[in-house]
């Protein structure tokens, strides 16, 4: 999964990668020729060709089988190690997420991180490039890397990601080149907002904080409560809950990580 290229590799990575680029999107509904974005892993041992390549060493011109006996991080995604700098890339139905950290797993500055994103879909000789960028939540703080598509309507198919990085703290001039290939989930269905009842109190104690709000559930009344799949995601209010109709993967995986153990 790890890669680090030197500059004179760089100019051949983004010839390969322009011309992966597709008028075509499958993604409807967005346009993503140019996107802002997050941040992703990496995986020593592993010798990896330039970004347009999907896998140098591994056969995925097919989109043969997924990664196994990778480290998974806190968000469900691969752990690649560049040095003393730690990757971790989830692809699922929502798009490409990356989170950068140190080797004591302190997150990494990522204002002057930008990347490349080149990816196909199984079933299709098709490549799409992408741009990443930093973003900023409302309050003026920067996010996580992250590609938003609607990968979605491919699910049950595999897609293999190339990713390079560059300007990533302590990768000094080396670019940082991940790769993936995972079979995309669907989302699971969502229900209808309701207030917790008093059957719900025991999974409210166990989740605790709201994932939206970052603050203790009843700080704001009676909670309200998500069926996601085959679980429930308690939040702080009716406006949170709309925030996790819109993206329920984000945070079930939010709400797992602040249940009380």
């Amino acid at each position: 999964m790890k890669t680090l290229i030197s500059t004179a590799a760089l100019a051949l990575l983004t010839a390969n990668v322009a011309a992966a680029q597709s008028a075509y999107d499958p993604h409807a509904g967005h346009d993503h020729g140019d996107h802002t974005g997050h941040d992703h892993g990496d995986h020593a041992g592993h010798d990896h060709g330039p970004v347009g390549d999907d896998h140098a060493g591994h056969d995925h011109s097919g989109l043969h089988g997924e990664h196994a006996g990778h480290d998974h991080g806190a968000h469900g995604g691969e752990v690649d190690r560049f040095g003393p700098v730690r990757v971790e890339t989830l692809v699922d139905h929502a798009g490409l997420h990356f989170w950068l950290t140190d080797a004591s797993g302190r997150a990494l500055p990522t204002e002057r991180v930008r990347g490349v994103v080149a990816l196909r879909v199984e079933g299709s000789e098709k490549k799409y490039r992408y741009e990443l960028t930093p973003t900023r939540d409302r309050d003026g703080r920067p996010e996580p890397l992250a590609l938003p598509l609607n990968l979605g309507k491919v699910a049950g198919r595999r897609v293999a990601v190339a990713v390079r990085l560059d300007g990533v703290p302590g990768a000094g001039a080396d670019e940082i080149v991940v790769r993936q290939t995972t079979r995309i989930v669907a989302p699971p269905a969502v229900g209808r907002p309701v207030r917790a009842s008093s059957t719900d109190r025991t999974e409210v104690f166990a989740q605790a904080v709201c994932p939206v709000e970052d603050r203790r559930l009843g700080a704001m009344g009676t909670p309200w409560k998500v069926p996601v799949g085959d679980r429930a995601v308690f939040v702080c209010s009716e406006e949170c809950a709309r925030d996790v109709q819109a993206d329920p993967a984000a945070f079930v995986a939010a709400a797992s990580r602040d249940r009380i153990r």
